[in-house]
C-alpha cells in the first residue's frame, strides 16, 4: 500500500485551520502574559482596561455560545498590536516568552531610536566609517533610521542567543547578570 502526499493547496488548508484554530482560553493567555510582562509599562491603564473589558465580554459569548468569539478575539489583538511583546507577531515570538519579548521589543526600539538620532547628528560623513557587514548587499546605511533598525535586530539576534544559552533569564533585572565581562590584561 503506497503512501499519497498531500496537495499543496490541501496543506495550505490545513495550516490556515490549524492558525485559525487557536483557542479562546489560547489568546486569553498570550494576551494575559503580554500584559503582565510589561514591566517598562508601555502598555497603558486605558489599554489594559479595554483588555479586561474585552475578555470579559468575549468570556459571556464563549459560556453562552461555546464557540471562540472571533470578533472579540481580533479586537484583543489589534488592541494590543503596537505595544512590546506583541506575541501574534508574523514568524510567532520565536523562542523567547513574554516577558522576554517584552524587554527586547522596548531595549531594542529605544536603542534603535537613539542610535539613529546620533548616526543623524554626525553628518553625512559618518556613512563612510559605519558600515554594513561585508556580507551585506548594502555599501553603507543611507541614515539614521536606517542604521537604527541594524541595531534593534542585532539586539533581537543576540537576546535570542543569550535566552537559548540560558544566560539571560527572559526578564530586565535578569539582563544585569548576562553581561559579559573583558578578561583582564595585564
Amino acid at each position: 500500500m503506497g503512501y499519497i502526499a498531500p496537495t499543496r493547496r490541501q496543506l495550505t488548508q490545513l495550516s490556515e485551520v490549524i492558525i485559525m484554530a487557536e483557542s479562546w482560553n489560547d489568546t486569553l493567555l498570550k494576551a494575559q502574559q503580554m500584559i503582565d510582562a510589561d514591566e517598562a509599562g508601555n502598555i497603558t491603564n486605558d489599554v489594559r482596561q479595554a483588555f479586561s473589558m474585552l475578555s470579559n465580554v468575549g468570556n459571556q459569548q464563549y459560556e453562552a455560545t461555546g464557540e471562540t468569539p472571533e470578533s472579540i478575539q481580533k479586537a484583543i489583538k489589534e488592541t494590543l498590536r503596537n505595544y512590546p511583546g506583541y506575541p501574534w507577531r508574523k514568524g510567532g515570538g520565536g523562542v523567547l516568552p513574554a516577558t522576554a519579548l517584552s524587554v527586547v521589543d522596548s531595549l531594542s526600539t529605544d536603542a534603535a531610536n537613539s542610535f539613529g538620532r546620533a548616526f543623524d547628528e554626525c553628518g553625512e560623513g559618518i556613512r563612510a566609517f559605519l558600515t554594513p557587514h561585508g556580507r551585506s548587499s548594502k555599501q553603507s546605511y543611507s541614515d539614521g533610521a536606517d542604521y537604527g533598525a541594524y541595531i534593534g535586530k542585532s539586539i533581537k539576534k543576540t537576546a535570542t542567543s543569550l535566552y537559548k544559552a540560558g544566560t539571560w533569564d527572559g526578564t530586565l533585572d535578569g539582563l544585569s547578570s548576562a553581561i559579559m565581562e573583558d578578561d583582564e590584561q595585564e
